[in-house]
């Protein structure tokens, strides 16, 4: 991944969301998929850091593994695509 965003010639903190083949693996700041190694006929979508979350993915995205040990090692586990049940029950 870092070689594709040197070849497109896409500074690091312009960089928004990524995603490969479907799965969120990036989100601005993280540097999480940087050596994510890319394979043939693999999917690549990058967003721009101030666009919109991607409609499709409203309701929450399959998470890559290297983004996925990132979050979870964040004191506040990083983003949460819905409510949790303490969350929920805080609420009420």
């Amino acid at each position: 991944m870092r070689d594709l965003l040197a070849w497109l010639g896409l500074p690091l903190a312009e960089k928004g969301l990524t995603f490969i083949n479907g799965d969120l693996t990036d989100t601005p700041g993280m540097g999480a998929d940087l050596d994510h190694e890319l394979c043939d006929g693999d999917r690549v979508g990058i967003s721009h850091r101030l666009s919109m979350w991607p409609f499709q993915y409203r309701f929450g995205a399959a998470v890559g593994p290297e983004l996925r040990e990132k979050l979870q090692a964040r004191p506040d586990g990083g983003i949460a695509h819905s409510p949790t049940v303490a969350e929920h029950q805080d609420a009420e």
